[in-house]
């Protein structure tokens, strides 16, 4: 199956593609991809037919909406149930910065993290389940 150059694009039109002349020694892409599977398969997934939306009933697309709009809604709300203790962190760190005085506020700010190393042997719990008869004492090492 010949790879057809004329429709790969992405917001260009579709261009008439030159015949290469008899004296040309530059070859084309599909003559390069005969011997590279990886390219030939590459240019036949590029080359492939654009899927169409299908048109749907307006009651199913507003069904689809809705549904997109609740995901985003809870997964909103689970990311802020999570990472509720870092918020609360940082709007005390801003409301600790903006009660200090001017020349103590601009050394704050040039405070970098590499100065205030976080621990390394700091452990703390997974969002994911629980793994059934795992215990981590057998894997904790001798210094811990």
């Amino acid at each position: 199956m010949p790879v057809n150059l004329a429709i790969r694009g992405f917001a260009k039109k579709a261009v008439a593609v030159k015949k290469p002349k008899p004296g040309d020694d530059k070859a084309s892409p599909e003559e390069e991809a005969k011997g590279n599977k990886e390219l030939a398969q590459l240019l036949a997934i590029v080359d492939s037919p654009r899927r169409e939306k299908p048109d749907l009933p307006e009651d199913i697309k507003q069904r689809n909406f809705e549904r997109g709009r609740r995901y985003n809604v809870e997964t909103t709300r689970v990311h802020n149930h999570q990472n509720w203790k870092v918020q609360m962190q940082l709007d005390l760190k801003n409301a600790a910065m903006s009660t200090l005085p001017p020349e103590q506020y601009e050394y704050a700010l040039d405070v970098q993290t590499e100065d205030c190393a976080f621990p390394l042997d700091f452990r703390h719990p997974m969002v994911t389940p629980p793994i059934k008869d795992f215990n981590p004492d057998d894997y904790a090492g001798a210094n811990e």
